[in-house]
């Protein structure tokens, strides 16, 4: 809430971690209570880190998932990750829109 609170240019928040279905859509909810103006995007990104490797695996990843209902919060988020891509680590995307 404070992010959004104090927010006046758009922004894009990235949820990294693993949460239950349902997550993102509260999290717009608060930003949207909190700052009615703010132009925002959710984006669902989980981590695939096992216990004992999480920095190799955050480091090398056998994948990277992105979830968001917004096109330029996806184009945003290709771009975070374009030298993974590059390198051969696949993007699994997931845009809903409605």
């Amino acid at each position: 809430m404070q992010v959004a609170e104090a927010a006046t240019d758009p922004i894009t928040i990235v949820v990294k971690s693993t949460v239950p279905v349902g997550t993102c859509d509260e999290i717009a909810a608060i930003t949207r209570k909190a700052n009615p103006s703010l132009q925002f995007a959710v984006v669902s990104n989980p981590e695939f880190l096992r216990e004992g490797s999480a920095l190799q695996d955050f480091r090398e990843p056998d994948r990277i998932v992105v979830g968001t209902s917004s096109v330029a919060a996806g184009e945003t988020m290709r771009e975070l990750y374009a030298s993974f891509v590059a390198a051969g680590v696949p993007l699994v995307e997931a845009l809903e829109l409605g």
